[in-house]
C-alpha cells in the first residue's frame, strides 16, 4: 500500500490465525498431571502467548532440566496429535485479510512461541502457507519469548525493515507487551482475552471478521 511507512504483517499464530488455546491447554493438563503437576485453567488464561517453557517452569519450576525438557516436547507431541484430531479452520476474517494485505503489497510473516514443527504442520493444514514469506519460531530459534521483543524485532531484521515498518497482530497481552517493546503498531484482537485485557495495543476488534478497511488503513498511515 502506497503512502503508508507499514511494509510487513508480523502474524500471531495461536489465537490469531487459528483458535488452538483450548487445544494447548488440553496438551499441557494431561501431560502435567502425568507428571504429577496442575496448570488451573485461571492461570494458563494469563500465561497464554508465553512459550511453553516459560508456561511450564510456572507450575513445574523445581524439575530437573532433562526431565523438563522432555515434558515439554511431550507436550508438544501431544499437541501436535489433538490439532491434527481437530482440523481447526482458520478463524473467521483470517483469509480476507491475508488476502487483503497481500493485494496492498504487504510482505506477512508468522512470529510465533509455537515450536517450529507445530507452525508449519499448522499452517500447512490451514492452508495459509503461500501468504507467508517466512515462519518464525522464537522457541526453536532460541530466542526469548513473548513479552520479549526479540521474535519480532528478528523478523524485521529477516525482512531488511525498521520496527517502524512493521505491524504485528496479537490476541495475547504478552503479545501485545510484545510488539510495543519492539517499537511497533499492533492490532490486537479478542479471541482469546476480554478486550479490556488488550488495551495497550493501538487498535481492538472483536474478530478479525468485524475489522473495516478503514480501521486497517487508518492505523497504517499513523
Amino acid at each position: 500500500m502506497k503512502n503508508t511507512p507499514v511494509k510487513a504483517v508480523l502474524w500471531d499464530m495461536d489465537g490469531t490465525l487459528v483458535n488452538t488455546a483450548e487445544l494447548h491447554y488440553q496438551a499441557h493438563i494431561t501431560t502435567l498431571k502425568k507428571h504429577g503437576y496442575d496448570l488451573p485453567h485461571e492461570t494458563y488464561t494469563i500465561l497464554f502467548g508465553m512459550d511453553d517453557h516459560l508456561i511450564m517452569r510456572q507450575v513445574a519450576p523445581h524439575m530437573e532440566e532433562n526431565a523438563f525438557q522432555a515434558m515439554v516436547m511431550e507436550k508438544n507431541a501431544r499437541y501436535r496429535q489433538l490439532a491434527a484430531a481437530e482440523a481447526l479452520p482458520p478463524l473467521p476474517g483470517v483469509r480476507h485479510w491475508l488476502g487483503t494485505f497481500q493485494k496492498w503489497g504487504l510482505r506477512q510473516v508468522v512470529v510465533s512461541t509455537n515450536f517450529a514443527e507445530n507452525i508449519e504442520t499448522l499452517t500447512r493444514s490451514l492452508g495459509l502457507t503461500p501468504y507467508f514469506e517466512t515462519l518464525l519460531s522464537t522457541i526453536s530459534m532460541h530466542l526469548p519469548g513473548k513479552p520479549a521483543p526479540d521474535g519480532f524485532l528478528k523478523a524485521a531484521e529477516m525482512l531488511g525493515l525498521s520496527a517502524a515498518q512493521c505491524l504485528v497482530i496479537e490476541d495475547a497481552p504478552a503479545g501485545i507487551a510484545s510488539a510495543k517493546a519492539a517499537g511497533m503498531k499492533c492490532l490486537a484482537v479478542g479471541t482469546s482475552n476480554p478486550l479490556e485485557n488488550l488495551q495497550a495495543a493501538d487498535l481492538i476488534t472483536p474478530t478479525l471478521d468485524e475489522l473495516t478497511e478503514d480501521q486497517v488503513v487508518h492505523l497504517l498511515k499513523k
